[in-house]
C-alpha cells in the first residue's frame, strides 16, 4: 500500500477508532433556560433554579440489518455474518439498519449520536460511504430484497473506509432525536472491490452510541452561606488580632528593639520574598499563542488505556502515566462543530484541544462563494467562539500534501489527490480565517500541518497559508518505514530552516510535531523509538520544537498504540519507553506551563 493512502488514512482513524463502549459522565452546574423549562415541567415553578446536566452515553446495538444485491433482486441475506456495499457494474450492493431506541427520559435530550460498523476480515477497500434514511416499516432482516428494499430518503451523513481502519462511523449529529425507530442505507463509491462490516450474526454488530444530556435540579443553597460567614468573620477576627498586636508590640519595640528591628526587618524581608517570588511565578508558563515557556507541550490522541471520548482518555491516560498530559487531540469533518467533549476538554485547568477541522472535501467549495460552506465555517466560528477565552490549537484540513491534484511550480510530482490546487487551498484558509475575524473569534491559534513526506516536499512552500495567518508550524514525524524519529523529524526541521525566508517565515513561528508514533515491523526499531524521541527532547537536538503530539492508536495494517507491537500483541518494551518519555522532566517542565496559565 502506497504512503499517499497510509497517510490519508491515517488522518480518518483518530476519529473513528473508539471502540471503548460507554459510559462517560460530566457535570456542568447551569441555570439555563434549558435547565429553567425542565424544572418547570416538572411542576417546580418557584423561580429560577440551578441544575446539572447530566451527560453520559450508551450504545444501541441493531435489532434488524441485512444487504441487497441488484443482481440478485429476490435473494435476502439476513442470516449473513457480513454486510456489503459496494457500486460494482451489474451489482451494486446496499446495507440496511434498523435500530430501536427507547428509555431516554422526557426531561432529557440526545445531544449527539454516531453509527459505528467494524470491519469483517476483508480489508477496507478506500471509499466514500453515504448514509441516508430509509423507512423502517415493511422489511425486516428475513424479508428484505432489492426489489423491495425500501426507497432512499435525505442523505444523513458521509464517511469513508481505508485500508488501515477497523472501525468506521458516521456523525449524524441531530438525526436521532429521541425515543423511536431508525433505519437506514448505506451505500459505497467502491466500483472494483466492496465493503464489508459484520452483521449481528457476527460478533460486533453495527450500534449507535449515543450522547444523552438529562438536567437534574440542584437543591437551592443561598441560606447557608451568607450566615456563616458573616458570623463567623466579624466576631473572630477582630478580636484575637486588634487585641495582641497593639498590646505587645508597642512596648516591645520602643525599648529593646529600635535597633535590631529596622535591621532584621527590612533586611529579610525585601531579600527573602522579591528573590522567591519573580523566581518561581514567571518560570513556567504559556505565552497568548500558547508557546510554553519552558519544557514541551504533550500528549495527543491516547487510545492504549481505554476510553469512550477524548476526555475521558486523557484521563485514562493520565492515571495510567502518573502525568498530567497537556493535549488532546481530536479531528471533525465537513459541516461539524466542535463535539460536547472538545468543549469540556477545552475547559479543563491544565488540556489544551489540539483540533484538526476539513471545512470541506475539495477546498476551492471553501474559497468563499459558496453560501452554504460559508454557514458551516461560521457554525465552527460560533462553536469555538463560545469557548470565550479558552484557547485551542485550529489546524484546517492537515497533511495537504496528501490531497494535492496539481502544481505546476512541482511538476516531478505524483499527485494522487482529489481536494485541489495550492492556491485553492490557500484561498480556503484565508477565507475561513476572515470569517472566523469577522464574527470576532480571538481563542484560536492557527497550526499549519505538513505532512512530511520527502516526495512531497517541493508542495511545502506552496501551501503556506501566509505569515500573517500562521502562528504555528507543525510536521509529522512517524517511523512507517523503520527510521527512527530523529531521521524523520530532521529531515523536515531541516527543510523549514533552508526554505524560511520573508514570504515563508517559518523561523519566525514555534514549530511542533502534530503526530508521531511508530508501528514498525522490526522490534528492534519499535522498541528503541520512544528512547529515541526520549535523547532527542534531553538534548535539545531540534531547539525550536515546543509541542509532541502522539497518535496513539490502533490500525489495520500496523498498530501505532504505545503498549503494542505492529501485529497488535503486547509490547513492554515498547511502552516501558513511552512511559520514561511521558515523565521526562523536561516534558513535566511543559505540563507546568499549561497548568500555571
Amino acid at each position: 500500500m502506497s504512503t499517499t493512502r497510509k497517510a490519508a488514512e491515517r488522518r480518518l482513524s483518530a476519529g473513528v477508532l473508539l471502540t471503548t463502549a460507554a459510559v462517560a459522565t460530566s457535570i456542568i452546574a447551569a441555570p439555563t433556560a434549558h435547565a429553567q423549562a425542565a424544572s418547570g415541567r416538572h411542576g417546580n415553578t418557584g423561580g429560577k433554579h440551578a441544575v446539572k446536566l447530566v451527560r453520559h452515553q450508551i450504545a444501541v446495538t441493531d435489532f434488524a440489518d441485512s444487504y441487497v444485491a441488484k443482481a440478485a433482486p429476490n435473494r435476502t441475506h439476513g442470516t449473513f455474518h457480513k454486510l456489503v456495499a459496494t457500486h460494482q457494474r451489474h451489482n451494486t450492493k446496499t446495507v440496511y439498519v434498523k435500530f430501536r431506541v427507547s428509555g431516554v427520559p422526557a426531561n432529557a435530550r440526545i445531544e449527539d449520536a454516531t453509527l459505528e460498523f467494524t470491519r469483517d476480515n476483508h480489508h477496507l477497500p478506500w471509499s466514500k460511504l453515504t448514509l441516508r434514511r430509509v423507512s423502517p416499516r415493511g422489511w425486516n432482516q428475513a424479508n428484505l430484497v432489492a426489489r423491495r428494499a425500501p426507497g432512499h430518503g435525505k442523505k444523513v451523513s458521509t464517511t469513508y473506509s481505508a485500508r488501515r481502519l477497523h472501525q468506521v462511523s458516521f456523525p449524524l449529529h441531530h438525526a436521532i432525536r429521541g425515543n423511536g425507530t431508525y433505519a437506514f442505507a448505506v451505500s459505497s463509491n467502491a466500483k472494483h472491490d466492496v465493503v464489508r462490516f459484520q452483521s449481528q450474526e457476527a460478533q460486533s454488530a453495527p450500534r449507535l452510541r449515543l450522547v444523552i444530556v438529562k438536567p437534574i435540579p440542584l437543591p437551592p443553597h443561598p441560606t447557608p452561606t451568607p450566615t456563616t460567614t458573616p458570623t463567623a468573620t466579624p466576631t473572630a477576627t477582630p478580636t484575637s488580632t486588634p487585641t495582641s498586636i497593639p498590646t505587645a508590640t508597642p512596648t516591645a519595640t520602643p525599648t529593646a528593639t529600635p535597633t535590631a528591628t529596622p535591621t532584621s526587618t527590612p533586611t529579610s524581608t525585601p531579600t527573602s520574598t522579591p528573590t522567591a517570588t519573580p523566581t518561581a511565578t514567571p518560570a513556567c508558563g504559556l505565552s497568548g499563542k500558547l508557546v510554553p515557556s519552558c519544557g514541551l507541550l504533550f500528549g495527543g490522541v491516547t487510545t492504549s488505556w481505554g476510553g469512550s471520548d477524548i476526555v475521558s482518555q486523557r484521563s485514562n491516560a493520565n492515571t495510567a502515566t502518573s502525568t498530567t498530559m497537556t493535549l488532546s487531540h481530536d479531528y471533525r469533518r465537513p459541516g461539524q462543530t466542535l463535539s460536547p467533549y472538545d468543549v469540556s476538554l477545552a475547559k479543563t485547568h491544565g488540556a489544551l484541544l489540539q483540533l484538526n477541522w476539513k471545512p470541506v472535501e475539495h477546498w476551492a467549495d471553501a474559497g468563499g462563494g459558496n453560501s452554504t460552506v460559508n454557514s458551516q465555517i461560521d457554525a465552527m466560528a460560533a462553536s469555538i467562539k463560545a469557548l470565550g477565552s479558552t484557547k485551542i490549537f485550529l489546524t484546517l484540513f492537515h497533511e495537504p500534501e496528501n490531497d494535492v491534484t496539481s502544481d505546476p511550480n512541482c511538476p516531478n510530482v505524483t499527485y494522487k489527490g482529489t481536494a485541489g490546487t495550492p492556491t485553492e487551498y490557500r484561498a480556503m484558509w484565508s477565507n475561513v480565517e476572515s470569517r472566523f475575524n469577522a464574527l470576532g473569534v480571538t481563542n484560536v491559534v492557527w497550526d499549519m500541518n505538513y505532512m512530511n513526506y520527502s516526495p512531497w516536499d517541493c508542495l511545502a512552500d506552496d501551501l503556506w497559508p501566509g505569515n500573517s495567518l500562521v502562528d504555528w508550524v507543525f510536521f509529522e514525524s512517524y517511523s512507517d518505514n523503520n527510521s527512527t524519529f530523529a531521521s524523520q523529524t530532521g529531515h523536515f526541521y531541516n527543510l523549514l530552516t533552508s526554505h524560511s525566508n520573508a514570504s515563508h517565515d517559518y523561523l519566525s513561528k514555534p514549530w511542533g510535531v502534530g503526530e508521531f508514533g511508530t508501528n514498525a515491523a522490526t522490534a528492534s526499531i519499535r522498541d528503541k523509538y520512544y528512547s529515541g524521541v526520549k535523547t532527542a527532547v534531553d538534548t535539545n537536538q531540534f531547539p525550536r520544537l515546543k509541542l509532541l503530539s502522539l497518535f496513539d492508536s490502533p490500525g489495520i495494517g500496523g498498530d501505532f498504540r504505545v503498549a503494542f507491537n505492529a501485529s497488535s500483541q503486547p509490547d513492554p518494551t515498547e511502552l516501558a519507553d513511552f512511559m520514561s518519555l511521558a515523565k521526562d522532566p523536561i516534558i513535566a517542565s511543559g505540563e507546568a506551563s499549561a497548568t500555571a496559565s
